[in-house]
């Protein structure tokens, strides 16, 4: 019956699983799920009016929407019970006014989401290894540099879900652990948290965005990071998405310059229901930021 189905595991159960149960309904007098389903975003759907295929890709489009927005907005926490593995290579490239160019190639850019409750997700993460390559364009010399990158670790809160004009919010608190340098409580961990939000205006549109500050370190100096993105999210067909967002990083208390501004449009693909390929390229907008960061990442549900 479909009152002994728990409420977390119809929000998001395999779609394969759900989408037999509506077609063995339909052809059996046994009562699974309710015949008015309504998806976040969507107008209630009455499945006896659809055929089982158009059940099928019903679920299977609402799926992928979900998994689609669950890569690029900070108020989604994973699927309850699924563990998200993200993956991927970065390219950044930057040129000074001295003829100097900068090139940065980092991978594997690891990051894991489990949701542990209807409200907590656990998150962990690894950018893995950098190669830094500074060439100078006047007298063709180069010199390379690999470093290793911090992991790190934290868990996000979904506060409360989509409500008329209340957009959905999430509170992410994250930190990474420093292996080397500085072993100071500090200069170990610098905390992160940020608020993400995110709301859904038609079927196809999707607006998003976080604030957030995080308490860095340059050598011995100690500031604070602001940082505030907005975006919007388009699914334009049945598993392809795209995506356009600003960033910017507001340092308070830093004698470094560090305003940086980038516009980072994306293209996302579902390759199948747990799978997902992303290609972005954030544009940097001001001095202090590189000119182009190239992203390619997958996103695994499982």
């Amino acid at each position: 019956p479909a009152d002994s189905i728990a409420p977390e595991w119809l929000n998001s159960p395999p779609p394969d699983t759900l989408a037999s149960l509506w077609i063995t309904e339909r052809h059996t007098d046994f009562d699974f799920v309710p015949e008015v389903v309504t998806f976040r975003g969507q107008s209630p759907v009455d499945l006896n009016s659809l055929s089982d295929e158009e059940l099928i890709d019903l679920y299977v489009a609402t799926y992928v929407e979900s998994l689609q927005q669950q890569s690029v907005d900070q108020s989604r926490l994973a699927a309850l019970g699924r563990l998200l593995v993200e993956f991927g290579y970065s390219y950044g490239y930057d040129r000074d006014d001295l003829g100097f160019t900068y090139h940065q190639h980092t991978l594997p850019r690891l990051g894991l989401r489990y949701r542990i409750s209807n409200r907590i997700e656990l998150r962990a993460g690894w950018a893995g290894m950098t190669l830094d390559t500074v060439h100078d364009t006047l007298t063709g010399d180069s010199d390379s540099d690999t470093s290793v990158l911090n992991p790190t670790f934290g868990a996000r809160f979904l506060l409360w879900e989509q409500n008329g004009w209340i957009p959905q919010s999430a509170l992410t608190v994250t930190t990474p652990f420093a292996v080397d340098g500085d072993h100071s409580f500090l200069g170990r961990f610098s905390p992160q948290v940020s608020l993400g939000y995110g709301y859904t205006v038609q079927n196809d549109w999707y607006l998003y965005g976080s604030t957030g500050a995080i308490w860095a370190s340059e050598g011995r100096e100690r500031y604070l990071d602001l940082q505030q993105s907005v975006g919007v999210s388009w699914m334009f067909h049945d598993r392809w998405s795209a995506s356009l967002d600003w960033y910017g990083i507001f340092p308070e208390g830093s004698r470094i310059d560090g305003l940086e501004h980038y516009l980072t449009p994306g293209l996302s693909y579902m390759l199948t229901p747990e799978t997902l390929i992303g290609f972005d390229t954030s544009l940097g907008l001001n001095d202090n930021s590189p000119d182009v960061v190239a992203t390619i990442r997958f996103l695994w549900q499982f």
